[in-house]
């Protein structure tokens, strides 16, 4: 377990079940920073979980409709097979999202909640594919008002991930009603977890996109995710608050 780089200032603990590590917890001055999921494809990496104690500017980084993508991304997409068979592209991920989604999978699922990914990392070769269908399928006004172009979608970078939820056997997505107390739930509890709701109701104007219950957004740790949820903003309020 490589902890090696971790600071004298932090302590680690780790709950091992038949001798495999399962999480990870980091405490500084006596608080939870964030509990993780081992992942043992990334296991011998020394910087595996720096993320908690170094500078999370990286998962600050502002992709929006005016905002492209600067390529190349120095994030590392790791694999994810989601359980919901219509997934985009087995739903992989940066890998700290990663991480942190396994955890707040988990939190969800014992609070009667068995949520899935419905789509997260995407190539910006496929979002062009995506965006195409969708302009075919529904027309250029439409597509504009929904979909991010290629090269302007958080998804580009494995940091954004869409929900659906299993209820009684049946896959729910998007706006269904039955989803409203689950949406509700994901919004009170996303930012213990890293994330934030990106494109929440009343930002429309700044966002320049509809309302989105299901797209949440990794932004580093629970710290930063609480600035922004609980002071009602989204990320570039934030952004243009604290740089």
């Amino acid at each position: 377990m490589a902890i090696a780089r971790v600071p004298h200032y932090l302590k680690v603990s780790a709950v091992s079940e038949d001798g495999v590590y399962e999480t990870i917890e980091y405490t500084k001055n006596g608080s939870l920073l964030l509990g993780v999921q081992f992942h043992p494809e990334i296991e011998g990496e020394s910087y595996l979980f720096d993320w908690l104690i170094s500078s999370c500017h990286k998962y600050l980084c502002l992709v929006n409709r005016d905002f492209a993508i600067q390529y190349p991304c120095n994030y590392k997409i790791v694999e994810y097979h989601s359980k919901y068979s219509k997934c985009v592209n087995d739903s992989n991920m940066e890998e700290n999202t990663y991480l942190s989604w396994q955890v707040f999978k988990k939190f969800l699922y014992e609070n009667g909640y068995d949520a899935e990914v419905e789509s997260a990392y995407r190539s910006k070769e496929l979002q062009e594919k995506i965006y195409q269908k969708i302009e075919q399928e529904e027309g250029s006004e439409y597509v504009r008002e929904h979909v991010a172009k290629p090269g302007f979608s958080e998804h580009e970078l494995g940091l954004a991930i869409d929900i659906c939820l299993k209820k009684e056997d049946e896959w729910l997505s998007g706006f269904d009603e039955r989803l409203d107390d689950f949406y509700y739930f994901l919004k009170d509890n996303c930012a213990n977890f890293g994330f934030i709701l990106r494109y929440p109701k009343g930002k429309e104007k700044i966002t320049k996109y509809n309302y989105e219950p299901w797209h949440i957004r990794f932004v580093g740790n629970k710290e930063i995710a609480h600035s922004i949820m609980d002071n009602h903003k989204i990320l570039e309020e934030y952004l243009s608050e604290e740089y």
